[in-house]
């Protein structure tokens, strides 16, 4: 009897994995190449009641009076985007602008919390003082080294927002058409 339910167990925990790697290849290799169709399927669902609205209303064929709203439609999420897009690169930008002004306040004050930690090192016992100080010199230097990291790491996320431009194009370009 201890065996059908370990063998329904492990029967469940088959089924289950299965059913975890058919998931994983889904979002992996088939929904990026049928993303831009759900989108666009959506995108005539969203805009079928005013294309219906307007063909009732306004005696223009229908596909003329649904390409116009798909243009409106894409025109404004474009439109919208951009908006965001700037806005989170003048943000990016001031925020690098101000960044160095900010780490040297942040620098200071840990140059005045590191000559408290060397008052307290100073009457450490000897054996741990040399311990504590160099501790004390690498995480002053992990500070010095900060604002050059973030600057390369901004710098970074820059460039692979950049890189994926193609891929971003090439998805709006298959969701327009599709």
């Amino acid at each position: 009897m201890p065996d059908r339910r370990i063998i329904k167990l492990l029967r469940l925990l088959l089924y289950a994995s299965l059913a975890i790697l058919g998931i994983y290849l889904l979002l992996k290799f088939i929904l990026p190449w049928t993303a831009p169709f759900i989108l666009a399927f959506l995108t005539a669902m969203l805009l079928e009641p005013a294309v219906n609205y307007s063909e009732k209303h306004i005696t223009v064929k229908r596909w003329v009076i649904s390409a116009l709203l798909t243009i409106i439609f894409l025109s404004l999420l474009f439109l919208i985007g951009q908006l965001i897009i700037v806005q989170a690169v003048n943000a990016l930008s001031d925020f690098m602008t101000d960044l160095p002004k900010t780490l040297s306040g942040i620098t200071a004050s840990f140059s005045w919390i590191g000559d408290k930690i060397y008052s307290y090192i100073e009457s450490a016992p000897v054996n741990i003082r040399d311990y504590l100080e160099t501790a004390v010199e690498n995480i002053l230097l992990s500070i010095q080294k900060l604002p050059g990291e973030l600057s390369g790491t901004a710098l970074k996320f820059l460039s692979n927002i950049v890189s994926y431009m193609p891929k971003i194009l090439l998805f709006l370009g298959t969701y327009a058409v599709g």
